[in-house]
């Protein structure tokens, strides 16, 4: 995207297992009142799974974190001279403390928080006292969490939680429920 007359843009960070596509529309209107929007995955979310062996990867804040920071300072992002960040649920924390710790320019001047999270903060920085999100997990929490994500990976149930969340629930339509399932 190229600057606009603000030389200002927006970049929005997606929640747990969801993804840049969750903000198509949200880029659209924002885009389309002036400001240029971006959206992003984390790595290892959304459709940003990597492929390959992953043994030893990080999939957490701190690297979250640091990659939403090299996106600021990215080459895509380098004209703007303000950038602003608005994070959903787990975006919100990764959003938060890449504002508070800043980029080596200056630019990156705010953040929004979008349903911030309270489970992954509790943790802090540091991540969960159980797994500090290198891979392979843990076999017990492989377990519970492939449980726990096979149930919710129903678009049903998916549709049904949205709804229940959602300012406009209708905007929870089964579109958006199939994109966060196949991104799961």
């Amino acid at each position: 995207a190229s600057p606009t007359a603000s030389n200002a843009c927006v970049v929005f960070c997606p929640g747990f297992g969801a993804g840049a596509f969750q903000f198509d529309d949200v880029c659209r209107s924002v885009a389309e009142g002036g400001v240029d929007a971006h959206a992003m995955d984390w790595v290892g979310q959304g459709r940003s799974w990597p492929e390959g062996d992953m043994a030893g990867s990080d999939f957490g804040v701190e690297s979250w974190v640091a990659q939403l920071r090299a996106f600021v300072e990215s080459d895509e992002l380098q004209n703007y001279e303000r950038v602003y960040v608005a994070g959903n649920s787990i975006g919100g924390l990764v959003s938060a403390l890449a504002t508070a710790r800043g980029d080596g320019e200056g630019r990156l001047r705010g953040c929004c928080l979008l349903n911030p999270t309270p489970f992954w903060s509790f943790w802090g920085p540091g991540g969960s006292p159980l797994w500090n999100g290198t891979l392979p997990g843990p076999p017990l929490l492989e377990a519970f969490g492939a449980t726990w994500f096979g149930a919710l990976k129903d678009q049903n149930t998916v549709r049904r939680l949205l709804g229940q969340v959602y300012a406009i629930p209708e905007r929870a339509d089964a579109a958006l429920a199939e994109e966060i399932v196949a991104a799961a």
